[in-house]
């Protein structure tokens, strides 16, 4: 007989080492989405889509130049949310 089967429960250290590949797939999802690439892709694309907003879709119209489009706001969003605390000397 097993442990499992005399005690009808699953032994902690069946727990811990559960907890432990979790922690370490949280890590592993929190460094791909938060790495370098994955940010400069995101800020350029937002960049973009805002430049393509006001001389594209919006040219030789000031009406739209008094509202902020999304990106903008999200980007600024972004850059405030996670750079500024990784900043070093700022």
């Amino acid at each position: 007989m097993t442990d499992v089967e005399l005690s009808g429960r699953i032994p902690l250290v069946r727990h811990t080492s559960l907890i432990v590949r979790l922690v370490n797939l949280i890590k592993a999802v929190f460094a791909l989405l938060f790495s370098p690439r994955i940010l400069d892709a995101l800020h350029l694309g937002l960049t973009i889509h805002a430049m393509y907003y006001y001389m594209i879709t919006n040219f030789m119209n000031p009406r739209a130049q008094l509202f902020v489009v999304w990106s903008v706001r999200f980007d600024a969003f972004a850059d405030r949310g996670i750079t500024h605390p990784c900043r070093v000397g700022a």
